[in-house]
């Protein structure tokens, strides 16, 4: 609130000081400066993020970029002054100009501009400028000063509306009338067109105050300008040599002897462009997206041992940037070997969901295989309408398995014995302390995995409809194909390299011609800045990523992993809960649980959102159990992919190991003195006792009855329904639909289509994420990647390190 109330003080000691006589002329004061406006017929009122804004509207200054300078000669030729210059910097939003004029008859006129404009809510800009004046030979030599306010509406992403109110305040020594432009800039063909009019009021002298204006960006260097200035054509052009932007414009004037006055003007613009053309007749474009090494569900992740993790929430951000641009024609995805496990499936059908909408979209999708593609990453690749793989590659591997690593012989070995309590007879199914599965415990393993394979099988026998049923079934039993057989199994459609895939693609399009291809940052993607009829349209984001923690959210550096702190959470349901544009909030779930506190702390303060009146969905990623399912309980829906691992209701308790015979056997010896008979019993010096254990799994079932009661509310079952299904069983997202755990099969995006539904969201919902960035960390990965570490030291121990999230 201190930016507004200072700006109103400033203004209301402005508007006291009373008018003289007028002195200077009023074009002097009215008339619009600078090269690309005038090109634009001086349409310029609703055009932000220029350093002209600081003479048009200085609420357009709010957008502009830092530390930029432009010089211009307002009558190059000399047709109607001696002297008529112009020079502007910016430091931020904070713009200084200055001009000089000189007539033909000798009269002066110095002027100098402060100017800023400050960003406000709902799409809202003000700006002011002061104007320091000076004059000679009018027809005597004066000084005074003027100010003007003004306003910038963004009504739509393409739609601005500007008001202009012209020197609004002035000195005693000016007597110039107050004026007001109004006027709207409107963008079309994602910004490379955009169309402009003012119109002015107020003027003592009459004529024609109307200003129209044209601006065609024909390419990333040149743009073309047409207007009507006051009802005079003007026409002009922009050249941008990198950060240096060359303009030139002329106005076709009757008074003036030669008929036309002309402007040029050169200056910096530090802006980052686009390094990727834009031309009418143009090849087509394929936007590309690389997916390898290791994956993760939700955030990517770095960390020393392991290196570098894709998360899948970047890979679809990615493809939706992608089909919001409306000049790619397709997407072309280079697949590399990446790791796997049962909870890379849900990852898996997160992106393959994402590429069907853009297939419907019309985009089509090319995939690339770039050594070979076994299981998961044929699975992905399978989605494209065009697949292609190198020769002697790989191709197949349609099994599913999941091997489980027991220690729990190694422990006895060297003298340690585990001692772990679980309440739910399938909890410690994937424990490492376990001798191994029991026969339930395998048959749900078993039904697990079975569901996991059909799904991968019947995906991708409707994506490859060239394979009949019968084939499919036959090749899908994990066997490894060359490149030629799958091509004639119909696994891929061609043998090549890179360039065939893009060339095959375009061909699908009906071009011969090598096609374009489009990194991330070519992207044209649509500023995210706030709207006036986009209000209240906020969907808050809250990422429950890795392990549940008490306490702040972190991110281990050397071994991987990521925790989700319960303080960290809580704090942002809190502001999204307060914020009264924010009508819905998506729990984003890529978690395998871990404290029962931590878990019921956030799963309470969910439930306090809906009390204000949010709508609360769930998204589960590749993994949404345990504590992570907990929290998905509070949600008005629970949208999970049907390869999402979920379920585990259920509670590990103590889990501790028992070191005596060890120290024993390298000759520790450990003196134990105490107060309190069980002070003693998490030492790992001694077993549990049998009182101890009863302590303990009396806990274990209050907790454990806490987790089925609040799935019962949340689902609305009975108690005795959720017991059926709960034990610690783990479920796929298909089969936990079935059971009503899961309300709906999909991806991120179709758990923010399910909040905007039931919120009452019109069009785009705006996404708010809370993420905090770490500065220190971000300068690490930076070192470290610059240095060829992006794989990290070790990144086979580092993967094995990190892997056992699920448990």
């Amino acid at each position: 609130m201190k930016k507004p109330l200072l700006f109103l003080l400033f203004l209301s000691v402005l508007l006291n000081f009373p008018s003289f006589s007028l002195v200077l002329p009023e074009d002097y004061l009215k008339e619009g400066i600078g090269v690309r406006p005038l090109g634009m017929g001086g349409a310029f009122t609703a055009v932000p993020g220029d350093l002209n804004s600081a003479f048009y509207n200085p609420a357009g200054l709010d957008t502009i970029p830092p530390f930029n300078y432009v010089y211009g000669d307002l009558d190059y030729s000399k047709d109607r002054s001696n002297a008529d210059s112009y020079s502007a910097f910016n430091m931020g939003s904070l713009c200084f100009a200055h001009i000089g004029r000189e007539s033909a008859t000798g009269q002066k006129v110095q002027s100098t501009y402060y100017s800023f404009g400050v960003k406000s809510a709902f799409g809202l800009s003000y700006g002011l400028t002061y104007k320091d004046i000076s004059w000679a030979n009018l027809p005597a030599n004066g000084a005074g000063y003027s100010s003007d306010l003004g306003v910038m509406c963004r009504m739509t992403p393409d739609l601005t509306l500007g008001l202009l109110c012209q020197d609004l305040a002035y000195s005693k020594s000016l007597n110039v009338p107050s004026t007001t432009r109004i006027g709207f800039s409107y963008r079309l063909l994602n910004d490379n067109i955009m169309l402009s009019a003012d119109t002015e009021s107020g003027r003592i002298t009459p004529g024609n105050y109307t200003y129209y204006g044209a601006e065609w960006k024909t390419s990333n260097v040149f743009i073309l300008r047409a207007g009507s200035y006051q009802g005079r054509s003007t026409l002009g052009f922009g050249i941008a040599f990198g950060a240096m932007d060359i303009d030139y414009a002329v106005v076709y004037d009757d008074s003036v002897a030669s008929g036309s006055v002309h402007r040029f003007s050169i200056g910096t613009n530090f802006e980052i462009k686009k390094e990727r053309p834009f031309s009418i007749m143009r090849p087509k474009e394929f936007a590309l997206i690389e997916i390898g090494g290791s994956l993760t569900g939700g955030i990517g992740e770095f960390s020393l041992l392991g290196g570098g993790k894709l998360g899948a929430d970047a890979v679809i951000a990615n493809i939706n940037e992608a089909v919001d641009d409306p000049y790619v024609d397709g997407i072309i995805l280079k697949i590399r070997s990446f790791d796997g496990g049962i909870g890379s499936v849900g990852i898996v059908q997160e992106i393959r969901r994402e590429l069907m909408k853009a297939k419907d979209r019309k985009k089509i999708v090319i995939a690339y295989i770039e050594s070979s593609a076994l299981g998961d990453e044929y699975y992905l690749a399978s989605v494209a309408d065009y697949v292609v793989a190198p020769p002697n590659s790989d191709i197949g591997g349609l099994g599913r398995t999941i091997g489980i690593t027991r220690i729990k012989g190694l422990l006895e070995k060297i003298g340690v014995e585990s001692q772990v309590l679980v309440k739910g007879r399938y909890k410690n199914a994937l424990s490492m302390f376990e001798e191994g599965l029991t026969r339930d415990q395998e048959k749900m393993m078993r039904i697990l995995i079975a569901d996991l394979y059909r799904q991968m099988v019947d995906d991708i026998s409707l994506s490859r409809k060239n394979i009949k049923a019968k084939k499919m079934k036959e090749i899908s039993d994990g066997s490894i194909f060359s490149a030629n057989k799958a091509k004639e199994l119909g696994l891929i459609d061609d043998i090549g390299y890179f360039k065939d895939a893009a060339k095959g693609g375009a061909k699908l399009l009906g071009d011969d011609k090598d096609p374009t291809i489009v990194k991330r940052e070519g992207l044209f993607v649509r500023g995210e800045g706030e709207f006036l009829f986009a209000f209240p349209n906020k969907i808050a984001v809250i990422e429950i990523d890795g392990d549940i923690i008490t306490g702040k959210s972190g991110q281990n550096v050397l071994f991987g992993g990521k925790a989700t702190g319960s303080d960290t959470i809580v704090e942002q349901i809190k502001k999204a809960s307060d914020d009264w544009q924010v009508k819905a909030i998506v729990v984003r779930i890529n978690s395998g649980g871990g404290s029962a506190i931590a878990s019921r702390q956030i799963y309470d303060e969910l439930l306090k959102a809906k009390e204000k009146g949010k709508t609360v969905v769930a998204s589960m990623g590749d993994l949404g159990a345990s504590g992570g399912y907990y929290i998905a309980c509070a949600s008005d829906r629970i949208v999970a992919n049907p390869g999402t691992i979920t379920g585990s209701i259920g509670v590990i308790g103590a889990r501790i190991l028992i070191i005596k015979d060890l120290l024993d056997k390298i000759g520790v010896k450990v003196e134990t003195v105490k107060e309190g008979r069980h002070s003693d019993m998490f030492s790992g010096l001694r077993k549990l006792s049998t009182s101890e254990i009863q302590s303990l799994s009396y806990l274990l079932e209050e907790t454990y009855d806490d987790f089925v009661s609040a799935v019962a509310r949340g689902r609305g079952l009975t108690t005795a329904e959720v017991r059926d299904v709960a034990e610690g069983r783990i479920y796929t997202g298909s089969q936990a639909k079935d059971l009503d755990l899961v309300d709906k099969l999909g991806n991120f995006t179709d758990a923010v289509d399910e909040a905007s539904r039931l919120s009452g969201i019109a069009g785009k919902p705006k996404l708010v994420y809370y993420r905090e960035e770490s500065f220190w960390l971000g300068m690490g990965t930076g070192a470290i990647k610059m240095m060829g570490l992006e794989n990290g030291l070790f990144p086979q121990l580092g993967s094995e390190l990190a892997e056992y999230r699920l448990y």
